[in-house]
């Protein structure tokens, strides 16, 4: 029987650019390494000589079109396409007259809980 580790690219759309692989078969037991465009895997005959051989691998990723990406943009990108009205799939009835109040979402009271309210809504 063989095992296996892998190692894959972490980010959405990017590549496998350059293994070197020569460190990891020289690792006593790895007996094969597996280049895929987005992992690298260490075949071997134990899972520690896999362990080595992984971690002996010097692999260089390609982080493709996303690799600048950040939380800030994803936010900006999404607040842009929120910002115009949405498409109305079906629309029945008059919402402004059947609601003339305001609506609000209801909240109970924050000053009386029950004994029986599980310890993670408190």
């Amino acid at each position: 029987m063989k095992v296996a580790t892998i190692a894959h690219l972490t980010g959405v759309r990017g590549r496998l650019r350059s293994v070197d692989d020569t460190a990891a078969k020289a690792v006593h037991g790895v007996r094969q390494i597996v280049k895929l465009d987005d992992a690298v895997a260490v075949v071997a005959d134990h899972m520690g000589a896999a362990k080595k051989g992984l971690a002996a691998l010097k692999i260089e990723w390609d982080d493709g079109p996303n690799a600048t990406l950040s939380t800030a943009d994803i936010v900006r990108d999404i607040e842009a396409a929120s910002s115009g009205s949405g498409a109305i799939a079906r629309k029945e009835g008059d919402f402004e007259r059947a609601s003339p109040a305001p609506l609000r979402a209801s909240r109970p009271s924050t000053g009386c809980r029950s004994s029986r309210t599980p310890p993670w809504s408190r």
